[in-house]
C-alpha cells in the first residue's frame, strides 16, 4: 500500500500492532519520516505510527527507553507483543524515562517492560532487574509471557538456558 509510507530512518528490530497504531522497535535514536519528503521526528528506540492514510508519528506517546548505562544512543528494542490493552517490550535497556520528567520519571527496567498503549505515562508494570542480558523475543500463550535471549541469569539465579516462562501480569 503506497499511501502508508513511514520512513525509519535505520534499521528495525521488530513490528507489532494494537489494531489502531503500528510500533517499531529499533536500536538507539532514530527518525522517523511519513511520506517522501515529510520532515522526520526524533525518538528513542521505539516510535508509535497511526494506520491512517496518511500516517502520522505518535507526539504524545514518547517513552524513552536507555541503555543500561542510561544512554538511549545504546539501547534497544528487539521484541514487542501487545496483550489487548498494553505493550510488552523487550531488548536490551535499563531505564524507562518519562520525557517530561527526566529528573524523578526514570524507572529502572531492565530489558523487560509493559507500556500503557492508551496514552503515555510511567509504565504500567515492569518484571524488576531479573535478566542480566538482551532479550531478543517475546511471546503471550495462555497467560504466560515467553521470554527468549542472551541472558544467562534470572532473577539473580544462575539458569543455564536462554528461554523462560513468566505470568504476564
Amino acid at each position: 500500500d503506497g499511501t502508508w509510507n513511514p520512513h525509519p530512518y535505520t534499521p528495525l528490530n521488530c513490528l507489532e500492532t494494537d489494531g489502531a497504531n503500528v510500533y517499531i522497535g529499533a536500536s538507539g535514536l532514530f527518525k522517523v519520516g511519513i511520506g517522501a519528503n515529510a520532515s522526520s521526528v526524533s525518538v528513542a528506540n521505539i516510535a508509535r505510527i497511526t494506520k491512517s492514510t496518511p500516517p502520522t508519528v505518535d507526539s504524545t506517546w514518547t517513552p524513552l527507553i536507555v541503555g543500561p548505562n542510561g544512554d538511549p544512543a545504546i539501547g534497544s528494542v528487539n521484541a514487542m507483543v501487545y496483550d489487548g490493552v498494553n505493550l510488552i517490550v523487550g531488548g536490551n535497556f535499563g531505564f524507562v524515562v518519562d520525557p517530561n520528567n527526566i529528573i524523578t520519571g526514570e524507572t529502572q527496567l531492565v530489558d523487560l517492560v509493559k507500556l500503557s498503549t492508551a496514552s503515555w505515562g510511567p509504565p504500567t508494570a515492569g518484571y524488576g532487574n531479573i535478566f542480566d542480558n538482551t532479550i531478543r523475543g517475546v511471546l503471550l500463550f495462555n497467560g504466560s509471557l515467553y521470554v527468549g535471549g542472551d541472558f544467562f541469569y534470572i532473577n539473580s539465579t544462575y539458569q543455564d538456558r536462554k528461554s523462560t516462562r513468566l505470568n504476564s501480569s
